[in-house]
């Protein structure tokens, strides 16, 4: 089969899964909004966005640090390294693109086929970390948001786009 077509039934596959996943667990339009309007509060300031890139990545290396050999072309080992937290502003600018993309089920599912290809080319064990790494983004959302947040709706919204990138 051509590379194309593989990337396209990818695609198509990961569109129904995201929108069958989302549906089934409760991620609804309204949670979606939810969603999408707290992440563009708690995740402001460049300063603040380098620090907590730092806490949640000290955290999840401490909750899964076999997880560890994945990230040593990025110096992983060293999560307040310049080259490290490149790395890491790239992986919250990929989740504002798909927190950005609830309400888009095409463009969240094409963003969601890009990143399993980056990691499957790279053979990192997705399903192995994602709920440790799910777990804690939501303490930080928790975190920063105090009472004001929508955990259901984190949850939600976060285990339908799991299932679907996983």
């Amino acid at each position: 089969m051509e590379q194309g077509m593989k990337e396209l039934i990818l695609f198509a596959t990961l569109t129904f899964a995201f929108l069958g996943c989302t549906s089934a667990s409760g991620c609804d339009a309204l949670q979606r909004l939810v969603v999408k309007e707290e992440w563009s509060k708690a995740f402001t300031e460049k300063e603040d966005r380098i620090d907590t890139a730092i806490a949640v990545w000290s955290r999840f290396f401490k909750l899964a640090p076999d997880s560890l050999v994945h990230f040593a072309n990025v110096n992983g080992s060293d999560v307040r390294s310049g080259q490290f937290i490149a790395h890491a502003m790239r992986v919250f600018q990929s989740f504002d693109i798909a927190l950005s993309n609830l309400d888009q089920p095409e463009v969240l599912a094409a963003h969601l086929a890009h990143l399993q290809k980056q990691h499957k080319d790279r053979r990192i064990p997705i399903a192995k970390y994602i709920e440790k790494f799910g777990e804690n983004a939501l303490l930080f959302m928790s975190s920063v948001l105090d009472q004001c947040w929508a955990e259901k709706a984190w949850r939600d919204c976060f285990d339908g786009v799991a299932a679907a990138f996983a």
